[in-house]
C-alpha cells in the first residue's frame, strides 16, 4: 500500500543526519521531475542496452573481484591514479561505519568520520571529473562520459552538484551491496544443496548447447537462466542488502480503520 501510494501519500524521505551524509542533492532527496530525470540517467548506465555490452565482462567476474567490478562500471577507476582509488576505498569502510550512527558530529565518533569520508571522496571524485573534462574519453565508456556530455548541454538542468552526489550514491550502493549479496549468496547455496545442485545444472546446460564451447556468453543464454534469476532474487529478500529506505507521509493516512500515520 505504501508503495502504491508513493507520491500521492507517501515520499521516499532520509532524516537530516543521512542527508549530510549522502548528500543534499542525492537521488533520494529529489521529487518530481529532477528525481525522475536523474533516474533516467542511471537506467541508461544499468538498463538492458549497457547489460549487453557487458555481458561479456558479467561472466568473467570473479567472486573476489566482483566488488571492483561494480565501482569499475559505475566510474571507470581504471583511469584514475592508483592513490585515488585506495583512498574511495578506505573511506568508504568509514562512511558505511557511521551512516546509521548516532548523528553526534564531534571529533573520534563513527558519525565524524563519516562526514570525513564523505568529504574526502567528494574531493576525489571532483578531482576526478575534471581530468575527465581536460582529458575526455573518445568514446563514452562511463558514467562520468554520460555526465560531462549532459553538462555541456544548454539546456540541461543538471548541475555539478547534483552528479556529483549521484555518484558518490552509486559507489556506495555498488560498494556496500554488491559485496553483501554476493556472501549471503554463497551462504544460502551451501545451507541448500538442493539449490546449488539445479543452479550448476542450468549452467552446465548452457555449455553443452554451446556450438563453440570457448564461446563466450550470450544476450539469449542470459535470458535463459531463470533459476539464476530466482537465485538473486531470493538473495536480495532474504538477505536484505540495502540498510534502510525511508517514506514520510504526505497527508494524514489510515489503514485499515486501525492505524493513522501523520507527516512530520
Amino acid at each position: 500500500m505504501v508503495f502504491q501510494q508513493e507520491g500521492h501519500l507517501f515520499q521516499l524521505w532520509y532524516p537530516d543526519s543521512m542527508t549530510k551524509v549522502l548528500g543534499k542533492q542525492n537521488l533520494g532527496s529529489l521529487h518530481g521531475y529532477m528525481h525522475k530525470y536523474l533516474k533516467n540517467m542511471v537506467q541508461n548506465l544499468v538498463g538492458h542496452a549497457s547489460l549487453k555490452k557487458m555481458i561479456l565482462e558479467v561472466e568473467s567476474v570473479t567472486t573476489r573481484h566482483i566488488e571492483k567490478w561494480a565501482n569499475q562500471e559505475t566510474v571507470e577507476l581504471r583511469t584514475a591514479t592508483a592513490d585515488s582509488s585506495e583512498n574511495l576505498r578506505e573511506n568508504f569502510d568509514d562512511f558505511m561505519m557511521g551512516l546509521v550512527s548516532i548523528p553526534l558530529a564531534i571529533p573520534g565518533t563513527a558519525h565524524h568520520k563519516c562526514l570525513k569520508g564523505r568529504k574526502k571522496v567528494m574531493k576525489v571524485l571532483k578531482n576526478m571529473l575534471e581530468e575527465r573534462r581536460a582529458k575526455p574519453n573518445e568514446a563514452n565508456t562511463d558514467f562520468f562520459d554520460y555526465v560531462l556530455e549532459e553538462l555541456k548541454k544548454d539546456d540541461t538542468i543538471l548541475a555539478e552538484e547534483i552528479a556529483l552526489d549521484l555518484m558518490f550514491l552509486l559507489l556506495f550502493a555498488s560498494f556496500e551491496t554488491t559485496s553483501l549479496a554476493v556472501i549471503v549468496a554463497i551462504k544460502l547455496l551451501t545451507d541448500n544443496p538442493r539449490a546449488l545442485k539445479e543452479l550448476t545444472e542450468e549452467h552446465e546446460k548452457i555449455l553443452r548447447d554451446r556450438e563453440n564451447p570457448m564461446s563466450g556468453l550470450t544476450w539469449k543464454e542470459y535470458k535463459s537462466i531463470t533459476f539464476t534469476f530466482q537465485v538473486i532474487n531470493e538473495t536480495l529478500r532474504l538477505g536484505n542488502v540495502v540498510p534502510a529506505l525511508f517514506r514520510k507521509a504526505l497527508k494524514d493516512v489510515k489503514f485499515k480503520g486501525n492505524y493513522q500515520l501523520t507527516p512530520l
